[in-house]
């Protein structure tokens, strides 16, 4: 087994704080006046790519090798460093075909490292989980090792995708990995489909591994004993340390929604089969992708649907919200009115507000093709904002994540940038899903005005078939192939500041005892670089004053922790001062930093302070 170090060419489309005129060209195509969203791309030829780049608040960039190269449909992973993983597969790179593609992407979307792995046949990755320890299991298919047709494929990497050890589970008929979440406990939850164990049709197979690749336990499951296929889409860990599986049932004209819920050992908690009200129209639900569990211990769904639309179907958005045993809460589909036009929903999740963030594909609305489609939704579903975004090709697959900064995080595939063939983009939009710190003369955006209306699944009645899938791991191999690549990397941009209010200053009011804590506050800071400052104003400036001593804890990425205490008096008996914006960068280590601010009277008499910010530059 070895894994192949490349080079992507890394096309940056739009940074902040730059001139776009002083370093853009035009793209290699014409774009249509004001019905896109990117129109020049920046580039600067750099040979090799060690410097480390700086933070900067929205982005977008272009991964391109000299063939295609392509995302998996969970592709992205926000990392605990504070970057992200990306995996996916490519024929640039590799030993032929397609191989698995992994790359660790720096919060600026720069590239810290990446990784081919694969033999002579296809071998492709579908979705990663980080492990307790920063390293990362990623899990797909391969045909380069192993017997018949596809393999599951699992994967795990350190933390500078070094591989540590590689697994194929199946037998000589069909089988692929879809999804992997990691469990309260640290183990792992696989959800792939099989038809390996005598199956007349497909069959979900969920595989609990440890850390180190041993299986756990393993079943396979059908809501129709086999007599239609079954094709898994998602699997997500659960608060009570069970997983939720989505899975779609392919019936011909007929296609099924199947959710289930398992405990930690597997066994069946409730499982819903639920179908379109155009069931039965002679056209496939196939594009089912996302399901999250959501606060509360609700799930949703998204997914497509068929909508008659002057006597023909056509594809829309579907999204579902359930309560934590799986009856429907709300549903809604999202979509345009125009024939020959469809709409996918792909990714979704919830976001800071208890709203929800989804992304898909459409026709109906963009400049031609497939365009990235994103809706802002509040937590009943109405939308709050809704756009596309892409280029004149065809631009798919998008994977959303919403950060802690409020930023969205997209990966999907594009033959609109780069060169055309397929390649990667990757884009960290504004909380409102816009690049709205590039300058408006190179960067247009197009709102749309999708329908919204309630459509709720009609449920069907079933029972679950559950069966020991008695699998032996086998280890797999795979070559060397040395690779070396230049970096091309388009426009940086200074760093954004980030003001975080602690306080809206404390009126002095007695303590009770010496030594007393009148104030406490916890903050989330995700640290990629610059300095943080602690002030009375949200500019770093201002003097502050704590009444008697301000002390802050610093808990790394690492477990690790930093203390400073700063007295803002010279002892009891003297008065308290006000002092200079504090600088305490060197409490802060790259990545999650979580922060506790107490403030205490030293000395007895009064407590109390100013305004105080914490500020990242």
């Amino acid at each position: 087994m070895s894994s192949n170090p490349i080079v992507m060419f890394t096309d940056r489309l739009c940074r902040p704080h730059e001139l776009f005129a002083g370093c853009g060209l035009q793209p290699k195509k014409d774009f249509p006046g004001g019905e896109k969203m990117i129109r020049r791309i920046l580039v600067v030829l750099v040979v090799g790519f060690t410097a480390s780049w700086p933070l900067i608040g929205q982005w977008a960039t272009v991964l391109r090798g000299p063939d295609a190269d392509q995302v998996g449909t969970h592709s992205l992973l926000p990392t605990s460093d504070g970057g992200y993983l990306l995996v996916g597969a490519t024929a640039s790179f590799g030993l032929g075909g397609y191989d698995g593609l992994v790359i660790k992407i720096r919060a600026d979307g720069s590239i810290e490292w990446e990784q081919t792995i694969g033999g002579s046949g296809t071998d492709w990755f579908n979705e990663a989980a980080e492990a307790l320890d920063g390293s990362y299991v990623l899990v797909g298919w391969t045909k380069s090792f192993g017997r018949g047709d596809d393999n599951v494929w699992v994967v795990k990497v350190g933390r500078q995708g070094e591989v540590i050890w590689q697994r194929r589970l199946g037998g000589l008929d069909f089988d692929r990995g879809i999804g992997i979440c990691r469990l309260n406990n640290g183990n792992f939850c696989i959800v792939a489909h099989t038809r390996s164990f005598g199956f007349p049709k497909n069959y979900l197979w969920i595989i609990n591994m440890t850390p180190n690749g041993e299986i756990v336990w393993q079943r396979c499951y059908s809501p129709t004993a086999g007599r239609a296929g079954v094709i898994a889409r998602a699997i997500v860990a659960t608060a009570d340390g069970g997983c939720f599986a989505m899975a779609r049932i392919a019936q011909p004209g007929d296609d099924l929604i199947w959710l289930l819920k398992l405990s930690p050992t597997g066994l069946k908690q409730w499982s819903k089969v639920y179908a379109s009200p155009a069931a039965g129209s002679g056209v496939e639900n196939s594009h089912s992708r996302g399901a999250i569990q959501t606060r509360g211990g609700g799930y949703a769904v998204i997914w497509g649907v068929e909508r008659k639309f002057r006597n023909a179907y056509h594809r829309d958005f579907w999204v579902i919200k359930l309560d934590a045993f799986g009856r429907v809460q709300w549903a809604k589909v999202y979509g345009g009115r125009g024939e020959d036009r469809d709409d996918w929903g792909l990714s979704i999740q919830q976001t800071s507000d208890g709203g929800y963030v989804a992304a898909g594909v459409t026709s109906s609305f963009g400049a031609g093709g497939w365009d990235w489609w994103l809706l802002r939704l509040d937590s009943s579903g109405q939308i709050l904002w809704q756009r596309t975004i892409g280029g004149n090709g065809e631009d798919t697959t998008p994977f959303i994540r919403e950060l802690n900064t409020g930023h969205f995080i997209i990966a999907g595939n594009s033959t609109s940038f780069g060169d055309g063939d397929g390649d990667i983009l990757l884009l960290n939009t504004n909380s409102s899903g816009l690049l709205a710190s590039c300058p408006p003369s190179g960067l247009e955006t197009r709102p749309t005005t999708a329908f919204s209306a309630d459509l709720i699944p009609q449920s069907q009645r079933h029972s679950v078939h559950a069966r020991d899938c008695q699998a032996a791991f086998r280890v797999t191999n795979a070559l060397v192939n040395p690779a070396n690549f230049a970096v091309e990397r388009l426009c940086t941009g200074a760093p954004p500041t980030t003001p975080y209010l602690v306080t809206q200053g404390i009126p002095y009011s007695p303590v009770s005892s010496m030594g007393e804590t009148f104030f406490t506050t916890s903050l989330t800071i995700w640290y990629q670089g610059g300095r943080v400052l602690l002030a009375r104003d949200p500019d770093g400036t201002g003097e502050i004053m704590v009444d008697d001593v301000a002390v802050l804890t610093v808990r790394h990425p690492d477990g690790s922790e930093s203390v400073k205490v700063i007295d803002f008096t010279d002892g009891c008996g003297h008065p308290v001062l006000p002092l200079p914006p504090q600088d305490i960068t060197d409490l802060f280590h790259v990545g999650q930093n979580e922060v506790t601010l107490i403030f205490k009277d030293q000395c007895g008499g009064n407590g109390g302070s100013t305004r105080v910010y914490l500020i990242v530059h």
